[in-house]
């Protein structure tokens, strides 16, 4: 049995502080994890994943879940929803498929989001991991009528003035 011994700073993150929760490189879990604390996971994630902090996936941590959390960093693999009241960063080799919701999106060169993306505006408090089905894409509407046809305006330039653009309707 191999022994690794942590030093400080192998549990201290600079995005968010101390990581108290580790999934690591070599295990796998199956369920659901809410805690009040920082969560990094280097292995396999499958279920719900819920904290009050932040969650770092790194290099070669795998996410089958929906994640909520105040700081969302991406290193490896996220197959879910991204809920991060604060801020997303999706660094050059993080991947995520599926859809993100969060005041701060970052993706750096190289990294990919593949999903819908919504941008909160306030501070919202954290919703309830089954407040809504994870099939649900986070920006729908919830309405057809939003993306009718009638619903829509086209924004054209306008030749014949000075101004930049102007709504044709």
């Amino acid at each position: 049995m191999k022994m690794t011994i942590l030093k400080k700073s192998d549990t201290e993150r600079p995005e968010f502080g101390k990581v108290v929760t580790l999934i690591g490189p070599d295990c796998t879990f199956e369920g659901t994890l809410e805690t009040g604390s920082n969560v990094c996971i280097e292995g396999l994630f499958r279920g719900h994943l819920k904290t009050d902090t932040g969650v770092i996936i790194n290099n070669v941590g795998r996410v089958e879940a929906d994640i909520v959390a105040e700081h969302v960093v991406v290193h490896g693999t996220v197959v879910g929803n991204i809920f991060a009241r604060k801020q997303l960063d999706i660094c050059a080799t993080g991947r995520v498929k599926g859809d993100v919701e969060a005041e701060v999106v970052t993706v750096a060169k190289g990294g990919v989001l593949d999903g819908f993306c919504k941008m909160l505006t306030a501070p919202l408090g954290l919703p309830d991991l089954e407040s809504r089905p994870s099939s649900t894409p986070l920006a729908s509407t919830g309405t057809e009528e939003d993306n009718s046809p009638q619903n829509i305006r086209l924004i054209r330039p306008e030749k014949d003035n000075n101004q930049d653009f102007a709504v044709n309707q």
